[in-house]
């Protein structure tokens, strides 16, 4: 809605429209507390009035309001997403309106077709996936996921040398091998196996420049060798995003400070 009339809505709010909203929707209101307007800063997403209601019986909830002065569309995928994000946001019941103030008899739909109701999602539990049916694929894409597949009593290292054995059988292009070893790489640190697939991949004629990976240097049995001074931090800012790492053992296989770790991982948050 335009800000020239949303600011008279947002001041009159709290006088006018909750005793409307509470006769409307049936119930007393014991308590409402204002929620900030902004619901996500990067999606530049914004509510009209949100409030956390405690009503006189029952649960507390989420009450969403927009105000509209022209028909919109897709206002049921607006408010739509609004509920997935207010719901994300304060765990707890929404319930929303959206009062139209337009001189055109309004047009838009105030209800979900049941093909557009999400009643949940199919859950994908890589880590329950037997390793040899991924394996077994001819798409190379699919075998490298078999290192995130369970493994059963097998050892990381018989893991690591099957994936790249299964690989280099399906994939004779060398650049196409190195492109799936990185992604391999990438995909071993969930499962904390890089230095594994770093000594297999060495054993191996796999064209990839190792010592470019900051993450991907010889280990030893602590864990990396500290790197060149100008790859100290890089090794720290990766070892942070991945968010799996104990600051203590970042400052181990980085060689910096606890205190410059702590520094990074304040500019990342930024």
């Amino acid at each position: 809605m335009s800000s020239d009339y949303d600011h008279i809505f947002r001041e009159n709010f709290g006088k006018i429209f909750l005793p409307f909203i509470q006769r409307r929707f049936g119930f007393q209101i014991a308590k409402a507390e204002s929620l900030p307007d902004k619901l996500h800063k990067t999606l530049k997403r914004e509510v009209d009035f949100a409030q956390k209601i405690t009503p006189q019986e029952g649960e507390e909830f989420i009450l969403h309001i927009e105000f509209q002065t022209s028909n919109h569309p897709k206002m049921i995928y607006r408010m739509q997403l609004y509920h997935a994000m207010l719901a994300e946001k304060y765990q707890l019941p929404v319930v929303q309106a959206v009062l139209y103030v337009g001189a055109r008899k309004s047009t838009m739909r105030s209800q979900l077709r049941p093909e557009e109701i999400m009643s949940g999602f199919q859950l994908i539990d890589l880590p329950m996936i037997d390793f040899e049916v991924l394996l077994a694929s001819e798409i190379p894409e699919e075998v490298i996921l078999a290192i995130l597949s369970n493994h059963g009593r097998e050892a990381p290292k018989q893991v690591a040398r099957r994936i790249l054995q299964r690989l280099r059988s399906l994939e004779s292009d060398r650049n196409e091998l190195s492109r799936l070893a990185e992604q391999l790489i990438t995909l071993s640190r969930i499962r904390k196996l890089e230095y594994i697939f770093t000594e297999e991949l060495k054993a191996m004629p796999f064209t990839i420049d190792i010592e470019k990976d900051a993450l991907y240097q010889k280990g030893n049995e602590k864990g990396f060798e500290r790197g060149q001074q100008k790859n100290q931090r890089e090794v720290a800012r990766k070892m942070l995003r991945l968010k799996q790492y104990p600051i203590e053992e970042i400052v181990s296989l980085s060689g910096l400070t606890e205190a410059e770790v702590m520094r990074l991982a304040e500019q990342l948050e930024d």
